[in-house]
């Protein structure tokens, strides 16, 4: 995850307000958001449906798209 996905926003109150957005879908601290921001997390389907919800209030979100995909499996 990384900032170009509010590279679509054009205000630069409204790509503040965005950003802000998406990191209070993680958490009040920043310790979650930077690591899912880092790779060292991975969003689930789920979560990249909502950050693309919270991000469809400020902008169109056609052609925006995540950094990349990986599937992985849960064997715990």
């Amino acid at each position: 995850m990384r900032d170009n996905l509010v590279k679509g926003v054009r205000e630069v109150k409204s790509k503040a307000e965005a950003r802000q957005c998406v990191r209070s879908y993680f958490s009040a601290g920043m310790g979650p958001y930077y690591r899912y921001h880092h790779g060292e997390n991975k969003l689930s389907p789920k979560q990249q449906e909502d950050i693309m919800q919270i991000l469809s209030h400020f902008c169109s979100t056609d052609g925006i798209k995540f950094d990349h995909y990986e599937t992985d499996w849960d064997f715990g």
